[in-house]
């Protein structure tokens, strides 16, 4: 993620933000990773993404933007990703803060004076910050958090209580499973900083339809400010819940996870195939399962090796279906 202080309070008690983060996904580059771990399963390369204050005068001398960019005094430190090497994330992009926002400009326009050919995409689901917080009967608490549920606290920093649907506006995101997982996690998990209130008299919910996200809590739902929240410590980590998935919706994900480590599959079997030159089909599947370094099935093998067997790297023997010749 990349993180960034900011020391301002709310004088009235609720959310203060002293630390705030962005989940980045874009091309390689890892901030405060060395050489060593960098190269590690080859996830993380060009460790060289962090920007100190003394290059904020070349990174605002970099391509223009609108934003200022003028250095915000805090530190902020970005983990920029490789895409291809992690699941596919929803992208969820709230309103932040002028100040996140600038640094965020900041820190873009840095970058791509570095790799201008490569495009950034940040993931804010991915985040965590530190929050410095204020309850009437708790001063001085800092929150662990995501940066999604540090974007929705900041909301109660002038209000005290606002629906479901209102907190979405003024986030200016779409209901969408992230931000259930995240509002969640503050009223309902270990330390409750927001207490939620249903709205009565309204039907069920119908069940999902297929790719469609789980409503848990409906847009006339009001989520309030616990002014009552107290606790023991002076950091809490706040839980994000995650909802329990289906069995169609883990099947649905094994089959996305599959069809992305196709090509890997692919591979063990043409350099297992070209140094045996021929093989029978259960010492292939079961050499191929020892190459592996993930879990597969023997079934999805067998597709790899059709798939293999259409496009000509492989063929049957005539005389024996069980055999497979490797062709150069």
């Amino acid at each position: 993620g990349a993180a960034s202080k900011d020391d301002e309070t709310n004088n009235n008690g609720g959310m203060g933000r002293q630390q705030s983060t962005a989940g980045m996904m874009g091309e390689p580059s890892l901030s405060d990773m060395g050489p060593a771990q960098s190269a590690y399963a080859q996830t993380f390369v060009d460790p060289t993404a962090s920007l100190p204050r003394e290059d904020s005068d070349a990174a605002v001398a970099a391509p223009a933007s609108t934003v200022d960019l003028r250095p915000c005094g805090f530190d902020f430190n970005a983990l920029v990703l490789t895409e291809g090497y992690w699941p596919t994330f929803n992208v969820v992009n709230p309103a932040v803060p002028p100040t996140v926002e600038r640094q965020m400009e900041l820190f873009r326009v840095f970058y791509l004076s570095k790799h201008a050919s490569r495009k950034l995409q940040w993931h804010h689901a991915l985040a965590h910050c530190v929050l410095k917080a204020r309850f009437p009967k708790a001063r001085g608490k800092e929150l662990v958090v995501s940066f999604l549920q540090a974007m929705i606290l900041t909301h109660f920093n002038d209000v005290d209580e606002l629906t479901y649907a209102e907190l979405l506006r003024r986030m200016r995101v779409e209901q969408c499973e992230e931000m259930t997982c995240a509002i969640i996690g503050l009223y309902a998990g270990n330390a409750r900083v927001l207490l939620r209130e249903k709205k009565e008299g309204l039907p069920e919910l119908p069940k999902p339809k297929k790719g469609e996200a789980r409503i848990v809590v409906r847009d006339a739902d009001t989520i309030k400010f616990n002014a009552g929240f107290t606790h023991r410590l002076v950091k809490i980590r706040v839980n994000q819940v995650q909802l329990r998935e289906t069995k169609e919706e883990v099947e649905e994900t094994t089959e996305k996870v599959m069809a992305e480590r196709h090509f890997i599959v692919d591979a063990a079997i043409v350099r297992f195939m070209k140094s045996r030159k021929e093989a029978r089909h259960n010492d292939l599947v079961a050499e191929v399962l020892g190459m592996l370094r993930f879990e597969a099935q023997p079934a999805g093998i067998k597709k790899r090796i059709e798939h293999l067997i259409e496009r000509e790297y492989l063929e049957r023997d005539d005389s024996d279906p069980g055999l497979y010749r490797y062709l150069a």
